[in-house]
């Protein structure tokens, strides 16, 4: 039964489009061997990659507990018959809406991205800056014979030292030796 089925095919960041199969069964036989996925969508089903294949990618659409990557195209279905059906073309108006209206706004995220991305950069930049300020109220200015870094580093070993010698001599007195 080679007749036209109207479908709505949407590719990733882009509007529906109304696109026509002529032979459902190499589409069938796909599905059937779990490299395409039927997701119910309202009254149609979504035909779209299976999760593995689309792991990682961009969501295309997003729905309310979950999103399709990748391309997909929707087509209706007749429950009596248990097979897909040519979707009317009032459906398919509709649809081009609500499929558009879900869409994963991949600009604006990318937007969104880049904003983030400069202000986490932009807050990185001010801490080092604001720390490389304190440590020079703290240690002096670089004008003294040692480094701050390094009189960092001689607190730090006697304070470990100490609290080493603490920890032994405790040792030794749970072992009752003293």
């Amino acid at each position: 039964m080679n007749k036209n089925i109207r479908i709505l095919y949407k590719k990733t960041g882009q509007v529906p489009q109304i696109k026509y199969i002529t032979d459902m069964l190499p589409i069938k036989k796909l599905i059937i061997s779990g490299n395409l996925e039927l997701v119910k969508f309202e009254n149609c089903i979504i035909v779209c990659n299976n999760r593995k294949k689309n792991k990682n990618k961009i969501p295309n659409i997003v729905l309310d507990f979950k999103n399709i990557a990748g391309d997909f195209f929707l087509i209706d279905y007749d429950a009596k018959q248990k097979d897909f059906k040519s979707l009317s073309v009032d459906k398919a108006i509709f649809y081009t809406d609500t499929l558009q209206r879900k869409s994963f706004q991949y600009d604006k995220y990318l937007n969104w991205l880049a904003k983030t991305s400069n202000n986490d950069m932009k807050g990185i930049q001010t801490f080092q800056k604001d720390l490389s300020k304190k440590e020079n109220r703290e240690f002096g200015s670089k004008q003294n014979t040692t480094t701050p870094l390094s009189q960092f580093n001689d607190k730090a070993i006697e304070m470990i030292l100490n609290i080493q010698a603490m920890i032994f001599k405790y040792i030794k007195n749970m072992n009752g030796e003293q």
